[in-house]
């Protein structure tokens, strides 16, 4: 019986130092989710939105529908409405201004066709950097 105990305590303790071992590679900082949010919004986003984010990018203005300032997306019941946003990103909510889900500005780095965990951190990175540039 003590033996059995000893390994099912061994196999646990296993287990538990794997975990905390993965849990720092995985998890990044919160600079590190805005420098790469950033990225993405700078490649992906800024030429409507503007490299301030507040919808001034080069390409606004022969645009039908002005982009919107992300710097101060209204908030729901006082928060970020981040599940919206990354509704938004990911292409599951329309959004008059970015025409069809088709269009390049979705493409496969906010799709998850061929990748769907690539897709999802950078819809998470991007979600966290709107976050975190909202006008407080």
């Amino acid at each position: 019986m003590l033996r059995r105990w000893f390994s099912i305590s061994v196999i646990a303790l296993l287990f538990a130092v794997a975990g905390y071992l993965l849990i720092p590679s995985q998890t990044a900082t919160a600079a590190q989710k805005n420098e790469r949010g950033q990225k993405l919004f700078m490649t992906h986003c800024a030429s409507c939105h503007g490299a301030d984010a507040k919808g001034n990018g080069p390409a606004a203005t022969a645009l039908k529908t002005a982009p919107a300032d992300l710097t101060n997306i209204p908030k729901e019941n006082g928060k970020f409405p981040a599940l919206k946003v990354k509704r938004i990103i990911g292409g599951d909510d329309f959004v008059v201004g970015h025409g069809s889900r088709e269009m390049p500005i979705w493409g496969e780095v906010f799709r998850a066709k061929r990748d769907r965990t690539t897709a999802t951190s950078n819809i998470y990175a991007l979600t966290m950097y709107l976050e975190f540039i909202q006008i407080k």
